[in-house]
Formats: C-alpha cells, structure tokens, sequence
C-alpha cells in the first residue's frame, strides 16, 4: 500500500475556472455536491492519509460561503473529521506568511477564519492544523516577517505545516 501524507478534501478549488461543473448549481444543490465529495475522497483514503487539506484558499475566494452560508467552510472541517477522525483537518492559504500587503489573507484573519471554524458546534475536538502555501518572489522571503508571522500563528497552538514552496531565483540566494 503507498501512503499519501496528505490530500485535498476541498469540494472543489475556489478558483472562479475551477467551479464550472457546479457553479449554477441552486444552493442546495451546491451542499449536496460538496457533501457528495468530501464523503467519495475521505473514505476512498481514510486510513492512507494522516492531514486533509480541507478548506483550500478560502480567504481569498469565498465560493461557498457566498452559496451556501458563512459555515460553509466549519462544515466541511465537520464532515471531513466525521468520516476520518484520526486525521488532521487543513486550513491552506497563500500570502499569509510572505506579504504584510496581502489583507485577504493576513494572519489576523487567517487565525479569525480558524477560531470561527473550531466554534462551529461540532468542531470542538477536531484537530485542526495551519497549512502555508508559500510562493516567494525573487527578493523574498523577508525572513524577519516570516519568523513574525510564524511565531503569531504559533501561537494558536496548532500544528503549522508548509503545504507547498517555492521560491523564485534571486542573485543574493
């Protein structure tokens, strides 16, 4: 058996040209489908994966919470944990951790985004974790910011993980 160390559970990309098979779905609909695909993949590798990437870059598209409801997003942390309770549950963004400038994903709203999912009423025991997507620019990381910003999100208490990196060439590297 392989072992994935980690998979994306997220009803889909938030992306606006990732969402084309459900974006006219009505409302219902939407939560049906998204319910649908978080049960297909989580029990198709429950027991393969130790994390679920599950709410993917919801600070900058809010796809679902504009459809079905600001718990859009707790919700999904609720089914995934539901149907795979050993694994960790994801929060994955990008420019929380490179850009102060970025305010979609800045850490004040990344850590408010986390505490308003672990609210919700059946995410209380959930393990939850802080996932990094982290694309730094020729010139970058500002390594003070970094350790800053890391050092805030720390301070949750939750697990951080970079969940992807890259870093572009730069002449002083």
């Amino acid at each position: 058996m392989t072992t994935i160390n980690s998979c994306t559970v997220a009803p889909i990309e938030y992306r606006p040209n990732h969402y084309l098979w459900v974006k006219d779905l009505a409302p219902k609909k939407l939560e049906e489908a998204a319910a649908r695909k978080i049960k297909s993949v989580v029990l198709r590798y429950k027991g393969e994966v130790i994390a679920w990437d599950v709410d993917n870059e919801n600070l900058h598209f809010s796809f679902f919470e504009e459809r079905i409801g600001h718990n859009a997003s707790a919700v999904f942390f609720y089914k995934a944990h539901e149907l795979d309770p050993e694994a960790i549950t994801f929060m994955n963004d990008y420019n929380t951790i490179e850009f102060s400038n970025d305010i979609l994903a800045s850490l004040d709203k990344y850590i408010q985004k986390i505490r308003q999912i672990q609210a919700f009423w059946g995410n209380k025991d959930i393990t939850e974790g802080i996932g990094l997507r982290s694309h730094f620019s020729s010139g970058q990381p500002n390594l003070p910011y970094m350790k800053a910003s890391l050092d805030k999100l720390a301070s949750t208490g939750l697990p951080i993980w970079l969940a992807d990196v890259d870093v572009a060439k730069h002449p002083n590297q």
